[in-house]
């Protein structure tokens, strides 16, 4: 989301570090051709984002579950910190955890997580 990449780019200047957007794509193979083309182009607008206010930014499209792909990723890259941002969402049980996708990522990352309400 924008808010997440607004986040993570602020903390990446903070700490002098880069930032690597991630796309995600999790989707039945039939419809992955046409994902991955929007992927790619959300991914390029993101960089584009990212080097305009100043910071060395590369992307990544990653093809699979969104849970373990953001830490497969963050394990390759050797990040040292995940920023992910999460849906709001309504009523009292649903606001009491994170989503299900932040919740796993936090649960498996071998780093630090910001999780972002978008």
């Amino acid at each position: 989301s924008s808010t997440a990449l607004h986040v993570a780019a602020t903390a990446a200047r903070v700490a002098g570090m880069s930032a690597l957007p991630l796309h995600l794509v999790s989707v039945a193979s039939d419809g992955v051709d046409d994902v991955v083309a929007h992927a790619r182009d959300a991914l390029r607008r993101a960089i584009d984002t990212l080097t305009q206010a100043g910071h060395a930014a590369d992307g990544n499209i990653r093809v699979g579950r969104a849970q373990h792909e953001i830490v497969a990723a963050a394990t390759d890259c050797g990040a040292d910190l995940i920023v992910v941002g999460r849906r709001g969402s309504s009523g009292a049980l649903r606001r009491a955890v994170l989503g299900s996708t932040a919740q796993k990522v936090v649960e498996l990352a071998g780093c630090p997580v910001l999780v972002v309400r978008t």
